[in-house]
């Protein structure tokens, strides 16, 4: 059984960041063509309800849902951290819906420069920032933020304990951490275990677990923070899951004979079968998406 991995020393962290940074680099292209488009630029699953009309719709709602649990910290000039921040997608919808100020954070170069090319373009450039940096330690003065999300980037997080800890420190009183993400149905056997190896390789996450309510919640209490809760959304991300395994499908005997013939890196082979991957998983009950989040 894999245990989770708490250690960040820098020999791990600068391997966690290289496999991620080359992931979207290489990625990025894909995301484009099959996920999202120029108004939602999400890099996330979608938040379908009995509104949504389309996937385009129900990756700005998944911006909402998160948004919803921090919404009375969402105030006239607040601060928000997107910790993770991708090209923007989720940075702009809340700049563009709550009177707030956000600045996002990445580790990846090509996604500073897009993002901060379309505030350019949104007119967003004085309430929306975008800087490179690492959210398990941030050059942010302590008490900076009222709010800090992190939407499928938690996953990426090779330290836990220094997360939780750095966002206590970034967080003003009563400030609210938001976290949409991957979690754990329960600790599985060893084929089971196997399933989960398989598709975080898919996703470059492989060096790290993923972790159940109660391990997620004791880091988070051992940082200082109270109020917490974890909302299972799986019945709503589950179209969004069920689109990805289809293009998986579609697209993998492509895939593979490309990446066969050297015409396909390992990185982009292994993108393509994320979705049969994770699948393969969710029919097991192994894993759901949720929400996770906390006040300070």
């Amino acid at each position: 059984m894999n245990v989770p991995v708490e250690s960040g020393n820098s020999i791990k962290r600068e391997n966690i960041h290289d496999k991620v940074i080359s992931y979207y680099n290489q990625t990025w292209r894909q995301y484009c063509l099959v996920w999202l488009n120029a108004d939602n630029l999400g890099i996330h699953f979608g938040y379908w309800d009995k509104d949504t009309k389309d996937h385009s719709q129900s990756l700005t709602n998944l911006n909402r849902e998160v948004a919803k649990r921090a919404l009375d910290n969402l105030k006239l000039g607040a601060r928000v951290l997107d910790a993770g921040s991708g090209v923007g997608g989720t940075a702009f919808w809340l700049a563009e819906n709550y009177p707030v100020q956000v600045m996002g954070v990445s580790i990846v170069d090509k996604q500073i420069d897009i993002a901060r090319h379309y505030a350019k373009l949104r007119g967003l450039e004085t309430k929306v920032k975008f800087e490179k940096q690492d959210y398990h330690e941030t050059s942010f003065e302590n008490e900076s933020f009222d709010v800090i999300i992190a939407i499928e980037s938690f996953c990426y997080c090779y330290d836990r304990e220094k997360f939780f800890a750095e966002c206590f420190r970034l967080l003003k009183p009563g400030g609210r951490f938001v976290i949409c993400d991957g979690f754990r149905a329960k600790r599985g056997n060893n084929e089971e275990e196997a399933l989960i190896k398989n598709f975080l390789i898919c996703m470059a996450a492989d060096d790290i677990d993923l972790l159940t309510e109660e391990e997620v919640s004791a880091i988070a209490t051992k940082a200082g923070f109270k109020n917490l809760r974890l909302d299972n959304i799986q019945e709503n991300i589950m179209k969004s899951h069920e689109r990805i395994y289809r293009m998986s499908k579609i697209f993998a005997p492509i895939s593979s004979f490309l990446h066969m013939l050297g015409l396909r890196t390992n990185v982009k082979h292994n993108n393509v079968l994320c979705g049969i991957h994770l699948w393969k998983v969710l029919e097991k009950g192994l894993c759901f998406e949720g929400i996770f989040s906390g006040q300070k």
